[in-house]
């Protein structure tokens, strides 16, 4: 299963492998995870960005992880190469490692890539970090995105 990770930082692509080794085992032993990764620093290159867009295209699960949920325009410029392929990814997850409550850029993100994710008809998930106090839980949790789209709690 190919997966390709674009992140903001080595914390948001350390924090979106996690995630990936965690479906993996949860998948089984007969299911590897194909990963190619890019920065967010790497993608303001448009060289690079139409190169990562082509191997994104080739992904099962496009990875989107950052901090305050501010996506820069070459991130931007790099999903809509991506999405315009076709056949392309069958779903979009957005990690963000901030809490949902108050993070007014974060929250308006994930309702871009939701929208995006929907244009492109594909399944979207999005999760946070909790909050402090907060139980740490993984697994899909209850919707707000609509049929399409799913929060999971990191």
């Amino acid at each position: 299963m190919g997966v390709f990770i674009a992140y903001e930082d080595i914390a948001a692509g350390k924090r979106a492998k996690e995630t990936c080794n965690f479906l993996a085992e949860s998948l089984g032993v007969n299911w590897i995870l194909d990963t190619q990764v890019a920065s967010f620093t790497a993608l303001r290159i448009p060289r690079l960005r139409y190169f990562a867009a082509e191997e994104a295209a080739k992904a099962n699960i496009l990875f989107i992880s950052c901090n305050d949920g501010k996506l820069p325009s070459g991130v931007n410029e790099w999903l809509q190469l991506c999405l315009a392929r076709c056949g392309g990814p069958m779903a979009l997850v957005a990690l963000f490692s901030c809490p949902r409550l108050g993070a007014t850029h974060a929250i308006a993100a994930e309702t871009y890539l939701a929208a995006k994710a929907k244009q492109a008809r594909m399944q979207f998930f999005s999760g946070f970090d909790s909050a402090p106090g907060q139980s740490q839980r993984r697994g899909p949790s209850a919707s707000a995105l609509g049929p399409l789209g799913k929060r999971i709690s990191l």
